[in-house]
């Protein structure tokens, strides 16, 4: 699946769910004509690639090519970690704490998404909250003896 892939067969759902709001996720391969795996692993390369960071969906997913030779349940979920690790990384700014990055999530592919994909978009903000979880406890331990 090539990285622009992710973005059209998000156009082609959201077109077809504009026009049969009783869709649902399982119509995807009919609507789309794309995998079902790319539904069910896919979610965080699609955020990727409606964010326009189609250069690192690319990388990410040549780094996963040369990882793994077939296409095994350990390679979609490597590739969907490193995808999940990206998102985290474009949409948390980290200024005193980690948010949601506002000029990212408000742009209007984004807000379809959270729109159709509730439970991704939920899933991005845990691995943000986490991410601010682990930061922060970071911090607390700066300057503290472990010995």
């Amino acid at each position: 699946m090539s990285a622009k892939s992710f973005r059209c067969a998000f156009a082609k759902y959201a077109v077809a769910k504009a026009n049969d709001p009783e869709l649902s996720p399982t119509d995807w391969n009919r609507v789309t004509k794309a995998p079902n795996s790319m539904r069910d692993h896919g979610m965080p390369a699609m955020i990727l690639s409606i964010s326009d960071d189609l250069q690192k969906l690319v990388m990410i997913g040549k780094d996963t090519k040369t990882r793994f030779s077939t296409k095994t349940s350990a390679c979609y979920s490597y590739y969907k970690k490193e995808c999940w690790d990206r998102a985290v990384q474009l949409f948390c700014d980290e200024d005193e704490v980690f948010h949601v990055n506002t000029s990212l999530s408000d742009k209007p592919e984004m807000r379809l998404f959270r729109q159709l994909f509730k439970g991704s978009w939920e899933w991005l903000q845990r691995f943000c909250t986490a991410k601010a979880n682990e930061t922060e406890e970071g911090k607390d331990n700066e300057g503290t003896d472990t010995d």
